[in-house]
């Protein structure tokens, strides 16, 4: 069996697919905001029937991504911030975010739709 062990050196990959270009990557040392919070369920009981409990999923709660320091290999993302800052607002745009190790294969991989909401 593999071992577990954390990577030593790790960056993430990240392609914006943005409308009206073509898709750009980036790289960043640091994603945060990926986890989901408050998926929590409540608790309801049956109407009439007081013997069984039903669980019912929560409303999830998604944080403001935040991507630090990253390197701009491709123009298309600067394009990208123009076109919005030009337009007075910012153009929805869906992204996948690599983690990848030192040799570059990829660790486990996340996909957001609608970000710059």
């Amino acid at each position: 069996m593999p071992d577990a062990h954390p990577p030593a050196a790790f960056v993430f990959q990240v392609t914006f697919e943005v409308r009206g270009g073509d898709a750009c990557d980036v790289c960043f040392q640091e994603v945060e905001g990926l986890p989901v919070e408050g998926a929590d369920g409540e608790e309801t009981s049956e109407g009439g029937e007081n013997r069984f409990k039903h669980r019912l999923p929560g409303l999830a709660r998604f944080e403001s991504l935040k991507l630090r320091r990253g390197i701009l290999a491709d123009a298309g993302l600067i394009g990208w911030f123009r076109r919005s800052l030009a337009g007075g607002r910012i153009e929805p745009a869906k992204l996948q975010i690599s983690l990848q190790d030192a040799t570059g294969t990829s660790i486990v991989t996340w996909r957001v739709a609608g970000a710059g909401r």
